[in-house]
């Protein structure tokens, strides 16, 4: 992990990386007080000295602790003389008159209207915050501006705390020394925000494996999270975090990486599909919130880095660095939701959690892959939870048993797992014919007779029942040599005892798309036929034919279902034209055998600039309502002169 001191924070993942250190921002208000320019006690003084003003000005928005306000010190010299050896001492003082200079640090000011850098000296019982600024200029103004710091130790509580900010102005006149005294001038010094920044992302991205060479794998969605929480009294105002895309590296071979950004959500409300400035608005002290980004990656990869700026825009419009008391990464295992219906009402705030492998703590392996199950749930409020693991893998049993699997006249399995330490469980099993079935539901029954259903979502879902299908190495070499089929469940056993997972299970659309041919003249025109077969369980299904002009991953999501075609032009002509779709017969009803046909139509004497280039086409699948449930493999199209 580097630290850059020019407002950027650059994270690097090595495990669970954590980064402590403050930082500091400007609030600005205006409150001036003027006071005569009086001898001191006792001091002769030439007539004309009345003459020269002092201004003591505090600038002050919302003070925060180990902030910056600014203090002003102007002098209207309105004689004809210089005003030699100007030194200023400023005395902080708390409510009740101690003195509290330790509890701020008061840098040299910016100085103007001076000539020479003045003769450091010393006032006599005066705090170390003493200044020599310089002579200044005949019938002129000197001015003076600190910018003074507050530490953490100003405000140790939740309350707003008082300080007083004076002290003495000398300088000599016509060879008089004067001292004026500065009075003191009220400040408040608020609370200030704390905040502690987890991200959360994924060690392994799952997509096509460059070493697998005869098959392209599907783009698996994936999240990346934040978790912001305020464990300061003070409140963090307009807070804002501009977060940059992370760096993949995929695999030895050098090729090229593209990752798409799918969806974004924001204090649980959707955002702007983009890696961009996140802007939370205010986030009270003690309250927590959470960014979540939903992506896919174009190849199977790792993550190895990330770069993270940090902006904390203040009310004035200026912008500077948010107070950062701690940075940590974390590898995310699933996106997860506390407040399951075994959660009481109250205590999670319906945001996403994280279901995390932490390397610092014991931690269980799948026995075929050997890779880490997890064993941590961080809630977005701030809650962190141990988690058990059970599975039932390759054949190699710890506390769960597959008694049931489907099959085409029962799609009903099920898992048991036997708990003897109540808490967070996580569950894994490989008993499923992935390939041919669709997990739909779970229904988890207890030792105390109670139910609760579970919904059922894809690896980038937040939900605590799901399913993955993905190449796996298990020799250690680059290339994979098995397809672990899992599902995954996340549960919170209140009681010990045998607890029974009923599965629902549908029979997955074995669905084809062919065609009869793969090139097309330009100029001479012709159709490619394409056929569709989903087969009688899906007749009378709803479908359309998409296409896209530009390659077929990352892909793009609709409803859940991964379309292995890249959003463009063409795309939107199938997705939205109703002339286009009439022409081809790309949207219709599968007939009683679950097929129909769609005829891709390139007229005669297309545009030239087509010459060479590879049209991809897919279908989906909805159910009644418009709900996507499948999409096909891609078809190719090559257009030649």
């Amino acid at each position: 992990m580097r630290h850059n001191h020019t407002n950027q924070t650059t994270i690097r993942k090595q495990g669970n990386t954590t980064m402590g250190g403050k930082t500091m921002r400007v609030a600005l208000i205006s409150a001036a007080l003027a006071v005569p320019l009086a001898p001191s006690l006792g001091a002769a003084t030439p007539d004309d000295a009345l003459c020269a003003q002092v201004t003591i000005q505090i600038e002050q928005q919302l003070v925060l602790t180990r902030q910056a306000f600014s203090a002003t010190l102007t002098i209207d010299n309105a004689t004809t003389e210089l005003l030699e050896d100007i030194e200023v001492c400023l005395e902080i003082t708390d409510a009740d008159g101690q003195p509290a200079n330790d509890l701020f640090f008061v840098p040299p000011p910016e100085v103007t209207g001076v000539v020479g850098p003045g003769l450091v000296t010393q006032f006599t019982g005066c705090t170390p915050d003493t200044f020599a600024l310089g002579d200044g200029f005949p019938q002129a103004k000197t001015t003076a501006r600190w910018d003074i710091l507050a530490f953490d130790a100003a405000v140790p509580g939740p309350d707003t705390e008082t300080f007083f900010i004076g002290g003495e102005l000398r300088h000599e006149l016509a060879g008089t020394p004067i001292v004026v005294p500065l009075f003191p001038v009220e400040v408040q010094v608020a609370p200030q925000p704390s905040l502690l920044l987890d991200y959360y992302l994924q060690s392994t991205v799952y997509s096509d494996d460059p070493f697998t060479f005869d098959i392209v794998e599907p783009a698996e969605p994936f999240n990346l999270g934040l978790r912001v929480r305020n464990v300061g009294f003070g409140d963090a105002k307009n807070l804002s975090i501009k977060t940059s895309e992370p760096e993949l590296t995929s695999n030895e071979m050098g090729l090229a990486v593209v990752y798409q950004v799918l969806g974004a959500e924001i204090a649980g409300s959707a955002a702007k599909p983009a890696l961009d400035k996140v802007a939370f608005g205010d986030l009270p002290g003690g309250e927590s919130t959470v960014a979540r980004w939903l992506m896919t990656s174009s190849l199977k990869g790792q993550f190895i880095d990330m770069d993270v700026t940090f902006q904390h825009v203040g009310g004035t419009g200026s912008s500077d660095l948010s107070l950062i008391d701690g940075i940590a990464i974390h590898d995310l295992f699933h996106a997860v939701e506390k407040n399951s219906p075994l959660v009481p009402s109250g205590l999670d705030d319906g945001l996403a959690d994280f279901l995390v492998i932490d390397p610092t703590a014991p931690l269980a392996t799948d026995p075929v892959t050997f890779a880490s199950l997890p064993n941590r749930l961080d809630g977005s409020m701030g809650a962190v939870d141990t988690v058990r693991a059970s599975y039932s893998v390759g054949g190699v049993e710890m506390d769960a048993t597959v008694t049931k699997a489907p099959s085409p006249s029962d799609l009903m399995g099920r898992i048991e797992v036997l708990v003897s330490n109540t808490g967070w469980r996580y569950v894994r099993a490989d008993a499923f014919d992935l390939s041919t079935y669709d997990l739909a539901l779970v229904a988890r029954t207890g030792p105390d007779g109670s139910r609760v259903s579970y919904d059922v979502g894809g690896s980038g879902d937040v939900v605590n029942a799901w399913t993955t299908t993905r190449s796996e190495d298990t020799t250690g070499g680059p290339a994979p040599d098995i397809t672990q089929q899992l599902v995954h469940l996340l549960d919170n056993p209140s009681v010990p005892g045998l607890y029974v997972y009923d599965l629902t299970f549908t029979i997955k659309p074995q669905a084809a798309l062919t065609s009869d041919i793969d090139v097309v003249s330009v100029s001479a025109g012709g159709t490619q036929v394409l056929t569709l077969d989903a087969g009688p369980a899906n007749a009378g299904k709803d479908f359309i034919v998409l296409g896209s002009a530009s390659g077929t991953l990352p892909g793009i999501e609709i409803g859940g279902v991964q379309i292995p075609l890249n959003q463009d032009t063409y795309f939107a002509l199938l997705f939205g034209d109703a002339d286009i779709q009439a022409k081809f017969g790309s949207v219709g009803v599968l007939d009683g055998l679950g097929q129909a046909t769609v005829n891709i139509i390139v007229d005669p004497g297309a545009p030239e600039f087509l010459i060479g280039t590879k049209v991809d086409h897919a279908f989906v699948l909805f159910e009644p309502g418009g709900i996507a449930f499948f999409s096909s493999s891609p078809v190719p199209l090559f257009l030649q002169p």
